[in-house]
């Protein structure tokens, strides 16, 4: 157990010559790479970085040429430059790896191009979700191994490493990302899966909503593809609309949400308690400046669509704070207590203003015994809240304690892929 060294290990690089297979790795020089592929963005750098240095979409842009030719784009420039025909894609369903290929794609980029790193000089860490089934952790550490080539791999739980980002080993974890969000109770470094709850509701579900309610309005909402801007004479600028009928549906929408993400981070927020709906209906109009200088007035949509994620009626999955009830319940009894001590807040879907003062209120309506001794812990800056996982896995990936977790290419090569299942519970 590694968990109880962390408050005391302070996250330098742990300077250790380890032995995988015929390659002997210097941790000091090489550091190990740390990968977090998020449903939206992916987070790598090395062991003992205190911020990832590369953070880039988890969209990959797709090309074909014919049934088994194409091209594939990542990163934010590449996405940016609209081609015809081409599709956006993602590696993942419902926060679960559903293409390999693209998964494929995305780490060796990562890696590669945006670290201009080998694969086969570092060993690699991979945070994956708690609720993961076994196969496709298997499959993760076939694609390291026999493809990228990494002398040495582990796959961590993404909750486990948030809680070591927060400095805690015990406590449960609450992440509301794109996809997914997922109430984990993590005892002692361990996620305990059984007792782990997630849904849908999430990010992707408030900026579709938020989409839907664009695309029923009267003006129409112009990507930045869409247009570019004349320079006249006299020195004011012409809006000139641009027509690609070859663009890909999937890539029109991809671009419609980057301006709903926009909207969303300025505009929306969730109340400290429910407005009643009269209260609702006449809040003020706000304002937006759309990218192509026209103008947005939003009322009381900026509250009434991110409010989904508190409420337990009209929608199929239960509200945030009823997930993490549920998750509480499902721990053993013994452990119950543990867990209502800290709620770990992380991923990018709590950034919307108000979400974790409103899940505070909340938990003190769940849990009226223990609502003072309940702190909600939640990173202030919105770089380690997106990050927190990152940061979890190169505090662990740099504990000198942790060095003989790592799953070595004999071993691979001695037990298979189910070595991912005994050494990375």
């Amino acid at each position: 157990d590694f968990s109880g060294n962390l408050l005391s290990v302070s996250p330098q690089r742990a300077k250790k010559t380890y032995e995988h297979g015929a390659m002997l790795i210097d941790y000091e020089d090489s550091g190990a790479v740390v990968v977090d592929v998020g449903s939206y963005t992916t987070k790598a750098g090395f062991s003992g970085d205190d911020a990832p240095k590369v953070v880039f979409p988890s969209d990959v842009g797709i090309v074909r040429k014919d049934a088994s030719n194409f091209q594939t784009y990542l990163g934010t420039n590449e996405l940016s430059f609209r081609r015809d025909g081409m599709e956006i894609k993602q590696p993942f369903v419902d926060g679960r790896i559903d293409d390999w290929d693209l998964y494929e794609s995305l780490l060796t980029c990562v890696v590669s191009k945006q670290l201009g790193v080998s694969t086969k000089a570092h060993p690699m860490m991979i945070a994956v979700p708690a609720f993961v089934d076994a196969r496709r952790r298997e499959r993760t550490l076939e694609i390291c191994m026999e493809k990228l080539g990494c002398p040495a791999m582990f796959l961590a739980k993404s909750p486990v490493l948030t809680t070591f980002a927060s400095g805690a080993h015990t406590g449960l974890v609450v992440d509301s990302g794109h996809q997914m969000t997922t109430v984990t109770p993590v005892h002692e470094g361990y996620a305990l899966r059984k007792s782990c709850i997630w849904n849908n509701k999430a990010g992707h579900r408030v900026s579709m909503e938020i989409l839907r309610m664009l695309e029923a309005s009267a003006e129409p909402i112009r990507p930045r593809y869409t247009f570019s801007r004349n320079r006249l004479p006299d020195g004011r600028s012409e809006l000139v609309v641009h027509d690609y009928p070859n663009t890909h549906h999937s890539y029109h929408r991809w671009a419609l949400l980057e301006i709903v993400d926009e909207i969303k981070e300025k505009q929306f927020y969730i109340p400290e308690a429910p407005i009643n709906p009269t209260d609702m209906a006449n809040l003020p109009k706000q304002k937006h400046v759309l990218p192509d200088g026209s103008t947005l007035a939003l009322g009381p949509e900026r509250v009434s669509i991110p409010e989904l994620m508190f409420q337990d009626n009209g929608t199929p999955e239960p509200s945030i704070q009823e997930m993490i009830l549920q998750s509480t319940l499902k721990c053993d009894q013994d452990l119950r207590q543990l867990m209502t001590k800290t709620t770990i807040v992380t991923g990018g879907n709590t950034l919307i203003e108000g979400f974790v003062k409103r899940l505070e209120k909340e938990l003190t309506g769940k849990f009226p015994s223990v609502s003072k001794a309940r702190p909600v812990v939640a990173p202030a800056g919105a770089a380690e809240r997106k990050s927190s996982v990152f940061l979890g896995g190169s505090i662990l990936a740099s504990l000198g304690t942790f060095q003989s977790m790592w799953i070595s290419t004999s071993e691979y090569q001695e037990s298979g892929s189910a070595i991912a299942l005994k050494k990375c519970p």
